[in-house]
């Protein structure tokens, strides 16, 4: 039988406490500072020409980050309230809009009015998009953490 035997262990323990925390903190703040850095690539890039061209602002203007650090999970997301701003998941999703209330859909285009029984809009995604471009950095950021 081997026994080992660590002299000073309270110390050994409170510094690797000392560095997991350290650890988290560092994760902590670059998911804020990766969290943050995607809402900006989302208005300033996406939503500024990149993918959709503001008319309004209004969607623009809309895009939020949340951060959540409760001790066990360490999070950030970057969306905007569907509820205030209904033609959002629309644009980034795509779909079929259809007639309800009425036999077609009348809207203008130019000078030209147009009436459709229902209208296609392509996917044009500015979160998901916005995600994926920042994924390497985000998974080298960690990483780089992690060590």
């Amino acid at each position: 039988m081997i026994k080992a035997e660590v002299i000073g262990s309270a110390r050994v323990e409170a510094r690797l406490e000392e560095l997991s925390r350290e650890m988290r903190d560092g994760i902590a703040k670059s998911i804020l500072i990766l969290t943050i850095e995607l809402q900006r690539i989302i208005q300033q890039d996406k939503l500024s020409g990149q993918v959709l061209h503001a008319r309004t602002s209004n969607l623009r203007n809309s895009i939020a980050y949340n951060f959540n650090d409760n001790g066990n999970t360490i999070e950030g997301t970057v969306g905007t309230n569907i509820g205030a701003i209904p033609y959002a998941r629309i644009h980034e999703f795509g779909g079929i809009i259809e007639a309800k209330r009425a036999n077609f859909l009348k809207f203008k285009i130019g000078d030209r009015w147009i009436s459709k029984k229902s209208v296609t809009i392509p996917e044009r995604s500015y979160l998901r998009s916005a995600l994926k471009d920042l994924e390497p950095k985000i998974q080298s950021t960690i990483t780089e953490q992690l060590r």
